[in-house]
């Protein structure tokens, strides 16, 4: 039984919005199945009115799965979702992580699950930040609109060269994670990841803070154990991780 779900969720996640309706042998050859056994799958399908069979003989997603996305949407927050991944990414780092998101030309933070170290750097949940500084402002601007950069340096009391900005915002999307030392606070580091939605957007962030000393020796470590939590969040959040 377990086999046959696996196969029919692989069926389901061969549409995408490129590809909204395929032919039979395409599915078959996305999902990795044998032509006769994604037929019978997909009349199931069809049958239970999960998918259409258009009149071209193509297939494609019903609307039926709108009401269960729209269920879902209103079953879960964004932090119920990164909730679990941030126990592991604290278990595994002995650092403090924090959950924030976007709003307007600052970050807000969601969630915070503190270090157990005595020495911490702590932000707490409803903490409004600006976006010209720090791991998690520069992660946030580099997946948004430029119009985004141009309101932030617009607003912003102090002189911003913005070449020089847009310059680290980029190396943040070709990395895919910004990383910071003393930007906010003298001796302290951050690490900051994308949380992608499923069309791809980054309205969210998850963020690692902690001192030099115990970050320096882990960095690359440190590195690796958020871009494996930006893939699980982002992933429970229906963004295409693959």
């Amino acid at each position: 039984m377990t086999r046959v779900v696996h196969r029919v969720l692989a069926l389901m996640e061969c549409f995408d919005e490129k590809r909204p309706s395929l032919p039979l042998q395409e599915i078959a050859a996305r999902a990795g199945l044998p032509k006769p056994t994604a037929f019978r799958l997909l009349s199931t399908l069809v049958d239970a009115g999960y998918v259409v069979q258009l009149s071209n003989q193509d297939y494609c997603l019903s609307h039926r799965l709108m009401r269960l996305a729209a269920v879902a949407q209103r079953t879960f927050s964004i932090r119920d979702v990164a909730r679990p991944v941030m126990l592991e990414t604290v278990a595994a780092t002995g650092e403090t992580v924090d959950l924030s998101v976007l709003s307007g030309i600052q970050r807000v933070c969601v969630d915070v699950l503190e270090s157990p170290h005595p020495l911490k750097s702590i932000i707490s949940p409803g903490e409004t930040v600006p976006l010209t500084a720090g791991a998690t402002g520069k992660l946030l601007l580099a997946y948004n609109e430029p119009k985004l950069l141009a309101e932030v340096i617009a607003a912003s009391d102090e002189p911003i060269d913005r070449k020089e900005l847009s310059e680290k915002l980029e190396a943040v999307r070709r990395q895919g994670y910004a990383h910071t030392r003393g930007e906010r606070l003298e001796g302290v580091e951050a690490i900051s990841v994308p949380l992608r939605n499923h069309n791809g957007e980054v309205h969210y962030c998850l963020t690692l803070t902690g001192p030099s000393f115990r970050f320096d020796p882990q960095l690359d470590r440190f590195i690796e154990i958020m871009l494996k939590a930006s893939r699980d969040i982002s992933g429970r959040l229906g963004a295409d991780v693959a």
